[in-house]
Formats: structure tokens, sequence, C-alpha cells
């Protein structure tokens, strides 16, 4: 019988040779990025968020106690993260939901974006009611996380 790809022993070999480099390829990427999705470490990341619709106006005003509450701690670290911190709302919304971006510039690249653990540290008797109210905001595929690393700077 005529095989395209050679014998069985031929492709069984390539088989298995495509499944080394494929965990390889696995392996070396897992070690490039960050312990926590919610870290940048290239100091730039791009957060998308799938909001309901009747849930927007909380969702934002959760964003607003958070912000207020970055800039008000006192570690110098949860100030910067305010200030590389930006939150924009997509003019072009998909279908069921309102399109929020993140757009972390400047980031501290030990540091967490994590919401839940923003809250705990910066209200912790509201915190389990809080992230409640913002992940009860959210609708599939609730957020996409980007890690950005800056290949051009038109402004130099």
């Amino acid at each position: 019988m005529f095989r395209i790809f050679g014998s069985a022993s031929v492709r069984r070999a390539g088989v298995i040779a495509l499944g080394a480099v494929t965990s390889l390829l696995m392996v070396g990427s897992a070690h490039a990025q960050a312990p926590t999705p919610y870290m940048f470490p290239g100091g730039a990341g791009l957060v998308l968020n799938f909001i309901k619709p009747d849930k927007a106006a909380e969702w934002e005003g959760i964003l607003d106690k958070v912000k207020e509450g970055l800039k008000a701690s006192d570690k110098p670290e949860r100030k910067t993260q305010a200030l590389s911190w930006k939150v924009y709302k997509a003019s072009e919304q998909p279908k069921d939901a309102v399109l929020y971006l993140w757009l972390i510039d400047g980031a501290p690249t030990d540091q967490e974006y994590s919401m839940v653990k923003l809250m705990t540290e910066l209200f912790p008797k509201e915190a389990a009611d809080l992230y409640k109210q913002y992940s009860d905001s959210y609708v599939p595929p609730l957020q996409q996380i980007f890690h950005l690393s800056l290949v051009k700077d038109f402004s130099k």
C-alpha cells in the first residue's frame, strides 16, 4: 500500500518529535509569563472587560472606589499603580455587553492589578461584598488579558 507520509514507524517518529517540540515551546513560554496574569513584567498591559449593560454604572462605581483607595494609600506602589492605569469604554460594543478596556502603561513590574487583592488590601471590611458586586457584573468571556512589550515609540 502506498503511504503519502511514509511508513508507520516514520509517521510515529514524526508525531513524537512534533510532541517534543510542542512541549518545549509550551515550557519556554510558561517561563516567560508573569507569576499571575495581573502582573505586567513588560510594564504594560491591556485588559478587556465584558460587563453586563445593566451593571455598567455599578461596575464603574466600584472602579472609582478602587481608584480613590489607590490614590489615598500610604504605599507608594499603589499610587504608582493608579498613575499607570486608565479605563476606556469602547464606542463599538459587542452584543449583550459593554466593553471596557484597562490600559496599563508604566506599570510597576512587581505589583499585581488583581481586583480581589486590591480590594482586600484597600477595603478589608467591605472586600467580599465589593468583589461579589464586581464579579457579578461580568458576562463571558469576562476578561481577556494581554501582556504588552513596546515595539515602537512614535513619540521619540
